[in-house]
């Protein structure tokens, strides 16, 4: 048994991702799956890699189905070359094994880990590059016998580094299902957050028109910039929601929103101050 057909089954498991895939694909277990029935399903040696590109807002918002064409592993932002670290911090009460899956879609057995509940594990990847995480619910009673079935947690792949440095965090929680996996931003400085907040309010250029949007960011910077310039002032640190404008330029945002909650804008009542 190699070391990816001890993968048989999905752990109930709930996903979160804190900086909503902006710097890292966090994939459900099912999906894992389906790209390892499909490979196994292959005849040719040189079959889909395990993972294709799952684009994963939210885990209410999963995409049912899976693209498991091939992917290469050279980064996908073309500037995005060095390596960036993947801690992943198991306090869960099951051994979490971690697997990084090559370019041809195999798990080398020099490449396999094994974090015990209440430690953690660091590792540098390069951009693109795949870790399926999985749950130890047994192990094998000898060498000869085959490695028990293990239980899919998810599957994590980096796509950019973090603007501040930090680490590609995951979080591995629970003692009975549902177990949780969790991206957490660890950036004291909330420089990351912020990032994902801008990255937000980009995306929300679809579904808005661009004049919105500058709207959007001219109130955020007059916000922010009457704050940095009159730290001592208590006007500017409230807003009233019952403002016309602050409700059509920055309530109706869901990035503008994030980004005030992380400079320290908090909800009070009617208002957010």
């Amino acid at each position: 048994m190699s070391n990816l057909e001890a993968l048989t089954t999905a752990a109930t498991v709930e996903l979160y991702d804190e900086s909503d895939g902006a710097f890292g694909e966090l994939i459900h277990p099912n999906l894992v799956l389906t790209s390892l029935s499909e490979r196994r399903a292959s005849s040719s040696s040189a079959g889909p890699s395990l993972v294709g590109r799952v684009d994963l807002v939210a885990p209410t918002d999963r995409p049912s189905g899976v693209d498991v064409r091939s992917l290469p592993y050279a980064p996908i932002d073309p500037s995005e070359s060095r390596e960036v670290p993947l801690e992943v911090s198991n306090i869960s009460t099951l051994p979490v094994r971690i697997r990084w899956v090559n370019s041809n879609g195999d798990a080398p057995a020099t490449h396999v880990w094994t974090v015990e509940p209440e430690s953690s594990w660091v590792q540098y990847s390069a951009i693109g590059h795949i870790f399926v995480l999985s749950l130890v619910t047994s192990e094998a009673s000898d060498l000869f016998e085959s490695p028990p079935p293990e239980e899919v947690l998810c599957a994590y792949r980096p796509i950019m580094s973090l603007p501040s440095g930090a680490p590609h965090s995951l979080l591995v929680e629970g003692s009975w299902p549902p177990f949780i996996v969790e991206y957490a931003l660890l950036d004291g400085t909330g420089y990351d957050a912020l990032c994902v907040s801008a990255s937000t309010i980009e995306a929300e250029a679809n579904a808005r028109s661009r004049a919105e949007v500058r709207r959007t960011l001219k109130a955020l910077r007059t916000v922010v910039g009457n704050v940095r310039g009159n730290p001592a002032e208590g006007k500017y640190r409230r807003l009233r929601t019952s403002n016309e404008r602050i409700r059509r330029d920055l309530m109706g945002s869901f990035g503008a929103t994030d980004m005030l909650r992380v400079v320290g804008f908090c909800e009070t009542g009617a208002e957010r101050g």
